[in-house]
């Protein structure tokens, strides 16, 4: 099974994923592909501000967790199309639960 038929993605969903896979250096080697989405990083989604907010409490190991305020949030691009596509495994707010 590929990983566009193990994601379920459509081939715009495809084409974007590719897009940012190609386009992203990743220390990790893109583990988040290869794994169960239920194993990705701890986020909210913050669906109004279009942010990530990482929930990780080894944050300082991810280069792409940057702080924000009083928060970190997740500049990924990967584990924000993951967070856009698959959000059912997120914690997800709007910015009046903020």
């Amino acid at each position: 099974m590929t990983t566009k038929e193990r994601l379920g993605l459509t081939e715009e969903e495809w084409e974007e994923f590719e897009k940012i896979r190609t386009e992203t250096q990743c220390d990790k080697n893109f583990q988040c592909i290869h794994t169960e989405i239920e194993m990705l990083c701890s986020a909210k989604f913050h669906t109004e501000l279009d942010v990530i907010e990482c929930l990780e409490e080894i944050m300082s190991e991810c280069k792409f967790s940057k702080p924000f305020s009083s928060a970190q949030v997740c500049t990924c691009p990967m584990r924000k199309f993951f967070a856009k596509h698959f959000d059912q495994w997120m914690e997800k707010t709007s910015d009046e639960d903020t």
